[in-house]
């Protein structure tokens, strides 16, 4: 089961039991206005986006109540355009606000429907839901969610998001807060609200035990028909960059008499630590004994350097074990080091867990280090709780180096991340108050060197000998390709007509500080017109998914890793041939040199030369250096369709 199904599945339970536990509050008969309710049934299109799923309305008012608790009420209408089965999107877009909001009371949940009458009708499916049910919506129905979500505004700041996975007709947010508050608001640049208003109100609010008068400001912001959001390449976590209202509280007063207002500030993973530290599964496992076998201990003791013998350490768990694909904090209390090291493939946070104890054996400073990778979203350093992170891995405090590793990645050479876990923050339970680290990694980079040696055979084709050289990440990531699904289907998946490959070999898989190698022959095709013939040698240089990015794009892109695109070719013709023409030199760059390409044709009486080159010196762009980019490679697309064309010679 893949992560975000396991994800899904854990939110699918939880929005039962708050069903079950709050059934009682649902509603027996419909409270919204019979006229409203027609206009959602009878919608029948949504004319701006081509979403099959839309929200109609989705009305939140945010109040602060005299216990300094945020109370959220949040009513939700969906239109269905289609048959549609309760799934993870829809749960995403009902219940987002999960991850700041501690508790929610479910008070509503039903479907609208028109009978053969055409008369209103609605069903309660919190029966269907509390039985685990498959929950399946009918074309032409409409689903109204309605819940109450509360949380301490002295310890987390909620983030409201605008925009979802399905197409919106209206967005209206209320909020209400007393003048001992003080707010910061930030509103979505994507996005233009139809409304922003802003009015000063008088309203009841206990101060000191005592309900007093005071000032209230009431600020309302309203969004329509916005189209939803779409999976962008490059992007990991498609929320982490959907538009969004945020608010920040800066300062608190206790009475309106307080002078100087309390800064809000948040605990910086404090409380997340100490979590950690009190949970049987991860501190007290790692007092326990565990030697590794005696043939690994001969080995890692015979080692002169502590720092040779870190790599060293690090190399022999991520061989030993395999991640099974699974993400998640807990690990079974059955579980022991001795029985991880013979299960082999186990979840990430077991792997690294075991690093680490293998590490303090060798009387390392090691230490568990809480992630959040890519694709689950980021973390609120400020405000972060345990359920923000899914993975454990170790860091290393060895002289004056932090050094984070990740085992997860079995063919990454010491000491590369995982690159799931790249251009995130780890959060370390050491004691050390320099707890957050950033994850990158300056020195690998995601590099590919192509050679390209061919032969003009029979007026037809280029018969081509490649040689791929695959460094750092790019060895890691194709490895694991390799071996999920084989040589046959890799080729498959990687190789498209009319390019026909033949004696595929592969070395170097296993064998750490070298490249991953791969030899193959091609024909690359050859056209003819009349005495002319034209080949195209811009073969497999980079991938495809980079020649994807959208000039109206509208989220960073974040690659992870630097990378570098090298092609060398050298194409021989037979004496009846000469070269006709060569595509021009070229040399492009933008950012500053942050990305940059490079091509330079060479030709000889019975031969042309190609080198070319294309480099990102960084491995994250903005949105607006993304449409830049996005140009950028919608030029070399341009160049890279240029042919060379030799003429034959009678």
């Amino acid at each position: 089961m893949s992560h975000n199904a396991k994800r899904f599945k854990i939110k699918r339970i939880l929005f039962f039991v708050l069903l079950f536990s709050f059934s009682y509050n649902l509603v027996a008969q419909s409270e919204v206005d019979e006229n409203v309710l027609k206009s959602y049934l009878q919608y029948s299109k949504c004319n701006f986006d081509k979403g099959e799923v839309i929200v109609l309305s989705d009305d939140n008012e945010l109040r602060f109540s005299n216990n300094f608790e945020l109370e959220l009420q949040r009513t939700v209408f969906l239109k269905f355009l289609k048959s549609t089965v309760f799934n993870e999107s829809l749960s995403e877009v009902l219940f987002y606000h999960d991850k700041t909001l501690a508790s929610i009371e479910l008070t509503k949940a039903l479907v609208y429907y028109q009978d053969p009458q055409l008369l209103i009708s609605f069903k309660d499916i919190s029966q269907k839901l509390q039985t685990n049910g498959k929950v399946n919506f009918e074309k032409g129905q409409v689903l109204q969610i309605s819940y109450t979500a509360k949380c301490f505004y002295t310890r987390k700041m909620p983030v409201v998001r605008v925009q979802h996975a399905v197409p919106m007709e209206k967005f209206s947010y209320h909020f209400s807060y007393p003048e001992l508050v003080s707010l910061e608001f930030q509103m979505p640049d994507a996005l233009t609200a139809d409304v922003n208003s802003q009015l000063a109100s008088k309203g009841n609010f206990r101060v000191n035990g005592v309900e007093q008068s005071i000032a209230f400001t009431e600020k309302q912001v309203t969004y329509t028909q916005i189209p939803s959001l779409r999976q962008q390449t490059f992007t990991p976590s498609l929320f982490d960059y959907a538009p969004k209202i945020a608010f920040h509280i800066t300062g608190l007063k206790r009475f309106p008499t307080q002078d100087k207002a309390e800064k809000i500030q948040g605990d910086y993973g404090q409380s997340v630590v100490e979590q950690v530290l009190k949970r049987k599964d991860i501190m007290p496992r790692l007092l326990t004994r565990f030697d590794v076998p005696k043939a690994y201990d001969y080995r890692i003791n015979a080692i002169p350097t502590q720092e040779e013998k870190l790599g060293r350490i690090f190399d022999l768990v991520r061989r030993n074990f395999r991640w099974n694909k699974v993400d998640s904090l807990f690990i079974d209390n059955k579980k022991t080091f001795e029985s991880l090291w013979t299960e082999r493939k186990c979840t990430g946070s077991e792997i690294n867990l075991t690093l680490v104890k293998v590490l303090m054996n060798y009387g390392f400073e090691a230490y568990p280090m809480l992630v959040s990778t890519r694709s689950h979203g980021r973390v609120n350093q400020e405000f972060s709780e345990i359920k923000d992170f899914n993975r454990m891995i170790a860091v290393v405090y060895f002289h004056d180096k932090v050094i984070p590793l990740d085992a997860t990645q079995t063919f990454g050479d010491y000491p590369m991340l995982s690159s799931d876990v790249l251009n995130t923050w780890g959060l370390s339970v050491a004691m050390s108050p320099e707890r957050w680290l950033f994850l990158e990694d300056t020195t690998n980079q995601y590099r590919n060197t192509t050679l390209l040696l061919g032969t003009l055979l029979n007026d037809a084709v280029f018969r081509t000998n490649v040689y791929v050289n695959s460094f750092s990440y790019s060895k890691a990531l194709r490895v694991a390709a390799l071996e999920k699904d084989s040589v046959k289907n890799f080729i498959k998946s990687t190789f498209r007509s009319p390019y026909s490959v033949k004696h595929f070999i592969v070395v170097n898989e296993y064998v750490d500080s070298l490249p991953l190698a791969q030899e193959f022959d091609v024909e690359i095709p050859v056209t003819k017109d009349n005495d002319l013939r034209e080949v195209n040698v811009n073969f497999l240089q980079f991938p495809d998914t980079l020649k994807m990015i959208e000039e109206n794009r509208t989220t960073p892109l974040d690659f992870g890793y630097r990378q570098n695109y090298e092609l060398k070719g050298e194409f021989s013709f037979p004496q009846e041939y000469q070269i006709y023409l060569l595509p021009a030199q070229t040399s492009l760059s933008i950012l500053n040199g942050d990305v940059s390409y490079s091509r330079n044709y060479h030709g000889t009486s019975h031969s042309f030369s190609y080198v070319s080159n294309l480099v990102f010196k960084k491995s994250f762009f903005t949105a607006a250096e993304s449409k830049e980019i996005a140009a950028f490679m919608k030029k070399i697309a341009n160049y890279q369709v240029q042919n060379v064309i030799v003429r034959k010679v009678y």
